[in-house]
């Protein structure tokens, strides 16, 4: 089957891939936790996604490779928006984590030529407000490499 719409000239257009939908369980990543705690959870975390490598997935907890995936995209959302650089002066940065959603999770997948620098993921975050409204204009893409 054709792409619906041809790749520019000069992009690589990716092999097309089977995929099959499998049940997982993720967890949220608490970043109040000491940082042992933080340690022991990422190694349960990578030894899970390495039972099901490459770790794709759409909805539910983002399984970081680094640390909060919520924290970096919120970071990313305060470098766009002037009011939001206003509001972490004032409050910190951390603003309301709790409200990010995983859209996507692609992993690193050799099968397919999909290389995020060294075993990396991209993660691809929106607030549950903007998904509600649809304003996919304010996804924000995260890559967390080892």
């Amino acid at each position: 089957m054709p792409p619906l719409t041809p790749a520019p000239a000069g992009l690589e257009v990716l092999a097309r891939v089977p995929l099959t939908a499998v049940p997982t369980i993720t967890w949220p990543v608490l970043p109040d936790l000491p940082e042992s705690v933080w340690v022991a959870a990422l190694r349960v975390l990578r030894a899970l996604a390495e039972r099901t490598q490459p770790c794709h997935q759409s909805g539910g907890n983002p399984v970081p490779v680094q640390g909060s995936v919520e924290y970096a995209a919120a970071f990313e959302e305060w470098r766009r928006f002037p009011r939001w650089r206003r509001w972490v002066r004032r409050n910190g940065p951390s603003p309301k984590l709790g409200e990010w959603f995983l859209l996507a999770q692609v992993d690193t997948d050799d099968a397919v030529g999909m290389p995020w620098w060294y075993a990396g993921r991209l993660y691809f975050m929106i607030r549950s407000t903007e998904l509600a409204a649809r304003r996919f204009d304010r996804v924000y893409h995260v890559l967390q490499c080892d």
